[in-house]
């Protein structure tokens, strides 16, 4: 199989949609550094009970985050819940924070493809005041026609807490007894302060799953949002489907998610390579770099193991981190992530530039996925495996197959790892209890008591400007 550049793909696999090209890990074409086919197969069938395992339960519907592609009454719902919001809404509000919004926020600058005259905003990430102020100017003067959906399973975290009281009192200010009907939640089904908000306050609220947000964009919380903005749910889920429905019918050799973990950790194992590199060429995906960098990080690294996720994008981080890549310490694995057909083609004009004259007649697409094979094989030179996932074309159906195929890249990684449970968080869990005591919320004294050991424990150093 060949490429536009004339470069033969000796091992590819794909899924018509995705193709995965790992000839660039491979020995015969790295050297030293790359993989032999003798070492596949022995990881292939040491691990091979544990990959029937995982293709059984998935068969067996035993996986939540995978079972959420086949409901299509959390779609249906979430149309219905929005549909009075959308005769009013001109500006909508996400309030949350990690996976509870970055579903939505992936969904948004992947596609766009918001309702007429609809605008988009997000709160939660920060909590320092100008980014307050900064979204209050903007919805500042509309409030009747501005709605505020709040994402969060609990709604315990101090950000989401913190943004809710703040657009909530800003609303009843100005809208007074009517701010109820320009609020909506996304939140856990039976327990939970947003819950009990609703209920007290009369206010709209749909259930999310019973899986950890990272894991939930096939779930209310990125159906919901995608809803709101006129993205293709229905597409996305179909796409969910075909990816897990793909891996239970593959033989290993056949699946994309389990040779990427395959060579994760054939890495990890004989070099010590801790880290995997995402650099994709899909300027739509950068929000999705961001929801993978957080799956994979709060799945991957507990109990003293585990790997890091460093998402790039290129051509742009060429010109920050390749330096480091090619020529500092070897640390990553590579995968770029490219396109081969785009919604619209642009062709570049010269007229009168000699020294551009070699631009002139050149596609947009030609120039971006040529940045990114060369940029692939500049890391050969430098001996830096790396492989490629082509996707077809990019659509809500290939961005569902992409969230698909990662939460198994992950499932399979906590395997290799030797992780007890890749759905848990408990270094992040501690992290928000140490905040919550620093709150002063009820039921957190124990936590306020070793803060203040701590804080007295510290001998402080420190050096200002000006002195």
């Amino acid at each position: 199989m060949g490429n536009q550049y004339g470069i033969c793909y000796t091992f590819t696999m794909t899924t018509h949609d995705l193709t995965y090209d790992d000839s660039l890990m491979r020995s015969e074409n790295v050297g030293v550094r790359g993989v032999r086919n003798d070492k596949i197969f022995q990881i292939n069938k040491e691990y091979l009970p544990q990959y029937k395992s995982i293709s059984e339960k998935l068969q067996n519907k035993q996986f939540d985050f995978a079972n959420l592609c086949y409901d299509r009454k959390i779609l249906s719902q979430c149309k219905t819940v929005w549909q009075p919001y959308a005769s009013f809404t001109k500006k909508v509000v996400f309030v949350g924070i990690g996976g509870g919004s970055q579903t939505a926020k992936m969904l948004y600058y992947a596609f766009g493809r918001t309702p007429k005259n609809l605008q988009v905003y997000f709160v939660g990430d920060y909590t320092d005041p100008d980014e307050f102020l900064r979204l209050r100017s903007e919805i500042e003067g509309h409030e009747a026609e501005t709605s505020v959906v709040v994402l969060s399973k609990s709604g315990t975290t101090v950000e989401v807490g913190a943004g809710y009281l703040y657009f909530r009192d800003f609303m009843q200010d100005k809208l007074k007894e009517s701010w109820k009907k320009h609020f909506l939640f996304v939140t856990g089904a039976h327990e939970g302060i947003l819950i009990k908000e609703a209920k007290e306050n009369g206010l709209t609220h749909i259930p999310t799953s019973v899986v950890g947000d990272r894991f939930a964009p096939f779930s209310s919380l990125g159906l919901l949002p995608a809803v709101v903005m006129g993205i293709d749910a229905e597409k996305l889920l179909t796409g969910g489907a075909l990816m897990f429905g793909h891996i239970v019918k593959s033989s290993q050799e056949k699946n994309i998610a389990w040779s990427m973990a395959v060579y994760q950790h054939i890495y990890q194992k004989m070099y010590g390579i801790n880290q995997f590199v995402t650099m994709s060429y899909i300027s739509r995906l950068e929000e999705f770099n961001m929801w993978l960098r957080e799956m994979w990080g709060e799945s991957l690294g507990k109990e003293k193991k585990g790997l890091i996720l460093f998402p790039a994008m290129g051509p742009k981080d060429q010109h920050s981190v390749l330096q480091t890549f090619n020529d500092g310490h070897w640390f990553s694995t590579f995968l770029f992530i490219s396109q081969s057909s785009f919604d619209e083609e642009i062709s570049i004009e010269n007229r009168g530039i000699t020294d551009l004259n070699h631009l002139d007649g050149k596609k947009l697409s030609y120039i971006t996925n040529a940045s990114c094979r060369n940029t692939q094989l500049t890391l050969k030179n430098y001996n830096r495996p790396s492989a490629q996932l082509i996707v077809s074309e990019f659509n809500e159906k290939t961005m569902g197959e992409l969230i698909a195929l990662f939460e198994m890249v992950v499932l399979y990684l906590g395997e290799f790892v030797g992780l007890k449970n890749v759905f848990d968080q408990p270094a992040v869990t501690e992290s928000r209890l140490f905040i919550d005591a620093s709150m002063k919320r009820p039921g957190s004294e124990e936590f306020q008591q070793n803060l203040t050991k701590m804080e007295e424990n510290i001998k402080h150093t420190v050096i200002t400007f000006p002195t």
